[in-house]
């Protein structure tokens, strides 16, 4: 047992140094719209709840990297705004470390011609890191052959207020947006020292393709999402294929051909598949994707598994009342 959280305790150090506090993510970043860019709060239809679930490697921890995200938010047409909130968990192998972050976001949208449109949004959060110590093995332990450290006193947990903005401009069939997320970039040190989380830059768009036929509808949508934060940089890029009811999903984590601060090591992760169920005319829409790692880890990784359900709806105009103009939708995939 000893062995085994020593092993865990060495495993989450390393894991530390390479990532420099990057942020959790999702694969099905279109499914958690409010974590990828502020200006996409209350791009629906009036309501939309969000749930979404990531599991990822769980093969080399014992419990995995495993993140929760519950959010909800309105299209306050009235106003041509939205709002919004969220609250996620990420938690890193046997519950040793845990973040949450709650937050409160805001979007306003502008036209700018007939045929353009520019959403922009705020985002402002919460977030705490701890640590559960008598999960982790120290060196006081080992010496003495077990019983409580007194190393772990010198640890603390962290938390701080953090703030993003973005913005999107889209048109009826494309659509890109740039986040910037972590403008103060606020300290995350356990131990008392400068240890700043780095700025995150999003860049993501897409752009929708009507295929022809009778019947149910079918379309094509090429999307990418680059994300740079430190020294590290990354880059999602596919294709959807939509055939009502079914969403059919491959693409590709990494940058071809380059390597992390020139070291031997390409910076390629995974393909990703999804099969998602959703029809235009219905709230729920659900997705499941698996990552099929290809890095150094392929062999023991186990891939990473998500699943994501989105209910959306209209809330209910007094009888007698004028129908509503109908808004035009930022054409974002929805998974």
């Amino acid at each position: 047992m000893l062995l085994r959280k020593f092993k865990l305790f060495m495993l989450m150090f390393s894991f530390g140094c390479i990532a420099q506090a990057q942020d959790p993510q999702f694969s099905q970043y279109y499914a958690s719209p409010l974590y990828l860019n502020p200006a996409l709060t209350g791009a629906n239809t009036q309501h939309r709840l969000a749930l979404n679930y990531r599991n990822q490697w769980p093969g080399v921890a014992e419990s995995g990297f495993v993140t929760y995200m519950a959010s909800y938010d309105f299209n306050w047409d009235a106003l041509r705004s939205g709002l919004g909130f969220y609250a996620i968990q990420d938690v890193a192998g046997m519950s040793a470390l845990t973040f949450r972050n709650y937050g409160g976001l805001y979007s306003y949208d502008l036209r700018l011609t007939k045929k353009l449109n520019l959403r922009t949004g705020f985002h402002l959060s919460y977030t705490q890191k701890n640590v559960d110590f008598s999960r982790l093995l120290f060196n006081d332990q080992i010496e003495r052959g077990g019983g409580p450290s007194f190393e772990a006193n010198k640890y603390f947990n962290v938390d701080y207020l953090d703030y993003d903005v973005g913005m999107i401009l889209y048109s009826e069939k494309a659509f890109v947006g740039i986040a910037v997320h972590h403008l103060t970039e606020p300290s995350e040190s356990f131990i008392g020292f400068d240890s700043n989380l780095p700025r995150k830059i999003s860049i993501h768009g897409s752009f929708t393709y009507d295929l022809p036929g009778n019947g149910a509808k079918k379309s094509i949508m090429p999307t990418f999402n680059y994300k740079t934060q430190g020294n590290y940089s990354q880059l999602d890029m596919g294709v959807y294929y939509n055939h009502e009811p079914l969403v059919l999903g491959l693409w590709y984590r990494g940058i071809p051909l380059s390597v992390f601060n020139s070291e031997a090591y390409l910076n390629n992760d995974a393909f990703i598949i999804l099969l998602g169920y959703s029809l235009e005319d219905k709230p729920l829409r659900i997705g499941y994707s698996y990552d099929v790692t290809t890095s150094g880890l392929f062999s023991k990784s186990g891939g990473s598994h998500e699943i994501s359900v989105i209910y959306e709806f209209s809330g209910s105009l007094k009888s007698g009342s004028k129908s509503k103009k109908i808004k035009r939708k930022i054409p974002c995939a929805k998974f």
